[in-house]
Formats: structure tokens, sequence, C-alpha cells
């Protein structure tokens, strides 16, 4: 029997039905992200978990993996797969195909506010937010630091691109011009998000 090496990854699955890379679940894996877009591909069919058929209604072939972050060790990899599945649900403009929050451990590392445990809740019971509570949602993920930056109309990125280079310059996924060129902008922006120059209005709660 072929082992499978050791990858530790983070991983976005999306589909090639929709133009970009709209995320719509994000996983872990310690075989790469490929070798688990295959397990997931094979699980598909019958499947009743919202990724299965998610999955089943666009078509098995046309799901495609990316990795969004690689880890060192296990505590690493939970704690990576927790922020991302966190952001992801606040910043994404599709909901997560994701039932829970992510970390084989359950999610160490990270708190999720009132207004966050909130909208998690209501999406579970099927109910549409008020546009009172889309307004409370707003002024708290505001308070929390994370939309500023890009009502300035010369930003060249927007805050969910902001916390995905930032998670992968803690993480260590590439060099500054490999992820640079990951997200089509320039080194200098990459390295002000690393060291904390610019955007920390939406990456200074992340992972602190």
């Amino acid at each position: 029997m072929t082992s499978v090496p050791d990858e530790l990854v983070v991983y976005g699955l999306y589909c090639t039905c929709h133009p970009g890379q709209v995320i719509r679940y994000i996983g872990q894996t310690i075989h790469g992200a490929e070798w688990r877009l295959r397990i997931h591909r094979s699980q598909t069919s019958g499947g009743r978990s919202p990724l299965g058929k998610w999955m089943h209604k666009h078509g098995r072939w046309n799901i495609r993996s990316v990795v969004l972050a690689t880890a060192s060790d296990v505590e690493e990899l939970d704690r990576l797969e927790f922020h991302y599945i966190a952001c992801y649900r606040v910043l994404s403009a599709k909901p997560m195909l994701n039932l829970k929050d992510g970390g084989q451990g359950g999610g160490r590392g990270a708190k999720w506010t009132d207004e966050m445990k909130r909208a998690m809740s209501e999406k579970k019971r099927g109910r549409r937010p008020s546009d009172e509570t889309k307004s409370k949602r707003r002024e708290t993920v505001v308070s929390m630091g994370i939309v500023k930056g890009s009502n300035n109309p010369r930003a060249k990125i927007d805050e969910e691109t902001a916390v995905m280079i930032y998670l992968d310059c803690v993480s260590r996924n590439g060099t500054l011009q490999e992820v640079a060129d990951k997200y089509g902008v320039s080194n200098s922006i990459v390295q002000n998000i690393k060291y904390g120059k610019t955007w920390t209005h939406a990456t200074g709660n992340v992972g602190r």
C-alpha cells in the first residue's frame, strides 16, 4: 500500500461554474489539498450534508481546491482552520457550507462575538435577518476593526484579502513575493500588512 506524504494544509473548495474563486467550504488535511479533494469527490454520492448537496448540484468534477495556508504541526493546523472559517463567515459574500467552527480540538484559540453567534443561529433556523439585525451586525464588525480600508477609493485590496495575506504571512505560506503574486499585489503591500504598517483594522484581531 502506497503511503500518502504528510502535508499539513488548510484548504478551500470552490466551484468553477462561477467566476472567481468563491470559496464555499474550508477544511484541513495532513495529506495535501488534492488528496482531500479526491476523498470529498468519492463521498459525494448520496451525501446529505450541505457540502455533499452542493458538490452533487454543481458536479463533483467542477469542484476545485486551493491551499489557503500551511502548518508546521497539528495544533497550528487547528488554529488556522478555525480562523479561516471565522473570517470567511464574516466577510464572504456567499454563506459557508461548514457546519462546525473548525479545529479537531473544537476550535481553540479564538472567540465568537454575540452577533456572530446570533447570525449562525439564524442561519441554522433558516431565518432571514432583519434590516435592524444586519445593521447591528455591521456595527459589530466595524467595532472589531474589520471594515475600514476598502472605503478608501485608492485601496488596492479589501479587508478579506488583507486578512488572507496576513494569515499566509504568519503561517509562512510562501515568501513575500510568492504571497504577492498569489493575490496580484505588490511586494510592499504584503510587507506592510505582515509587519502591521497597514490594514491593522482588519488584521489586528486575527490570531491574537
